[in-house]
């Protein structure tokens, strides 16, 4: 029996699927090029591209001329030959967008999720994905495939979304196929906001990141050797779940050595220390401040589980300098994030001793620093000493019954906690957007409250890194993106910790993470389709 690699069918589809790839990587090519590239011999090519184009998914683009011999035709996948469609479904919004197979956005709609039952919302998604389509001048039947990005963890042998209690119903899934009539691929929206990074945001390029969002919620979603890790159960990056590790104190610092005199010491020219110096901070290019969920102030989903949704290389540590290591803090061009640093193995350890240095207090940064700066004339280490009591102030019961379902850490470090600390504090503010307003306008109550949550960052941050050890840590969503705010106790907690120095960077794709994610994914989603249809 021929083995399945002798199958002629199957051999020209895997020469048109290797040729596509190679033109929607490198955009057009002609003949020749495309043999060179490939391997295939020229003839193979050409009838491999004769195939794709009476079928409309290739098209000549143009010609080449000026060289020696007949003029060269230029061949690109044809975009417009198919259509996907990607869904954002959030707690307060609903955002669903029409794009080809490039991923450029043909239509986009965007609704607030007034659902109260899975029918509705069923109904609700339905409703806006068709109106997506009818405003990129398409039919919804000519829509290949949807992905679905929701809160929680889909269960693709039960066919159901656990880990969602904001969400309507058990049957929401099955309702939601029947709605959408259409091939349906259904993943938690922080995996996806990860994809969407990886596609066009601060993953390019990047083989091991992590994206942590929170907003009013907390999720990971995370990137392992370029694909998307979720684990055995799809429930990897549920770092809601996490302890709340606010309450572990800073380590005391150590009473000081007495001094001894010695003969240096004694000395009347003793030698001048070198010269301490801190880390250049990198610009972010986009100058966008975003998340890559939800960017309507507190609505903003920011967990796997519960709420919501759900990349720099190495440390960025100048080597050669005596001075203690800090994240790599990027959120926008101006910000200039850094403190003193100390050289390291790579940043993980002393270089004398080879092992890992022991925890230690930060150093005082300067008030230029983002997130410690002076604002209004006041600084976030006066405001923390005016509130020392606001830390604690969102302490929670583990075995209350809400925070099992959310998790410890979701509690605490999402909005609502952010908004429970500040009422503690004594302000009267509503909303995290607007608690980090006040803290930007310089109210000490304020800075005291978002210096509490970037400490409870940090150390959510350390936890990641120390497990995944990623070339970046992005961070997102509508509390997560405010790293000119947070920067500073977000690196003062992770100095306290331990030696580990994770590269934080905020993302830039603001409340279309998780949408662009999806598109990603259902572009790959519909050229499988296309190819295993051409398979027969």
């Amino acid at each position: 029996m021929r083995s399945e690699l002798g199958n002629p069918r199957l051999l020209r589809v895997m020469n048109e699927r290797r040729l596509l790839d190679q033109l929607h990587r490198e955009g057009p090519a002609s003949r020749a090029d495309l043999a060179k590239v490939t391997g295939l011999s020229k003839p193979t090519v050409s009838a491999a591209l004769a195939g794709l184009e009476e079928d409309g998914l290739v098209h000549l683009v143009g010609e080449v001329s000026g060289r020696p011999g007949p003029v060269t035709s230029l061949y690109d996948v044809n975009a417009a030959s198919a259509h996907v469609a990607g869904i954002d479904i959030g707690r307060d919004w609903i955002r669903v967008a029409v794009a080809d197979l490039r991923g450029t956005f043909a239509g986009r709609t965007d609704g607030r999720n007034t659902a109260r039952t899975s029918a509705e919302l069923a109904e609700l998604v339905a409703r806006l994905a068709r109106a997506a389509a009818h405003e990129a001048e398409l039919d919804w039947s000519a829509i290949v495939c949807a992905v679905v990005g929701s809160p929680g963890v889909y269960d693709q042998n039960a066919g159901r979304l656990d880990f969602a209690p904001n969400l309507p119903g058990p049957d929401l899934a099955d309702r939601l196929r029947a709605a959408l009539d259409v091939d349906l691929v259904i993943e938690n929206d922080i995996n996806l906001a990860a994809v969407g990074e990886h596609a066009y945001g601060e993953g390019q390029g990047k083989s091991n990141f992590a994206l942590v969002s929170i907003g009013t919620g907390v999720g990971m979603g995370i990137v392992v050797n370029g694909e998307l890790y979720v684990g055995a159960r799809g429930a990897a990056g549920e770092v809601s779940y996490l302890p709340a590790t606010d309450d572990l104190p800073a380590p005391t610092p150590e009473p000081p050595t007495p001094h001894l005199p010695t003969p240096e010491s004694a000395s009347p020219n003793p030698p001048i220390p070198e010269a301490r110096t801190a880390p250049s901070a990198q610009p972010n290019p986009d100058t966008r401040q975003g998340s890559d969920t939800r960017q309507d102030s507190d609505t903003t989903q920011g967990s796997k589980a519960g709420q919501g949704s759900k990349a720099r290389q190495g440390s960025d540590i100048p080597q050669g300098s005596d001075t203690q290591p800090s994240p790599d803090i990027r959120p926008s061009p101006d910000i200039r994030q850094g403190s003193e640093a100390r050289p390291g193995l790579d940043g993980w350890a002393d270089p004398d001793t080879q092992s890992a240095p022991a925890a230690r207090p930060a150093p005082e940064l300067p008030s230029e620093v983002s997130g410690g700066r002076s604002v209004a004339g006041v600084s976030a280490q006066a405001a923390r000493e005016s509130f020392p009591g606001v830390a604690q102030s969102v302490g929670v019961d583990q075995g209350d019954a809400s925070v099992r379902e959310h998790g410890a850490t979701e509690t605490v470090a999402a909005a609502p906690g952010v908004v429970r600390a500040a009422r503690a504090a004594g302000l009267s503010l509503g909303t995290a957007k607007e608690i980090f307003a006040a803290a930007e306008r310089g109210d000490p109550a304020a800075l005291s409250v978002v210096a509490a949550e970037g400490r409870r960052i940090g150390g959510l941050l350390v936890a990641v890194a120390a497990v995944l050890d990623p070339e970046v840590i992005v961070l997102s969503g509508g509390v997560g993106h405010n790293l000119d705010l947070l920067g500073d106790a977000i690196q003062r907690r992770i100095s306290e910790l331990g030696p580990l120095r994770p590269t934080i960077v905020a993302s830039a794709l603001g409340d279309s993470g998780v949408l662009l994610g999806a598109v990603a994914h259902a572009r790959g989603r519909a050229w499988d389709l296309i190819f295993s249809t051409r398979m027969g």
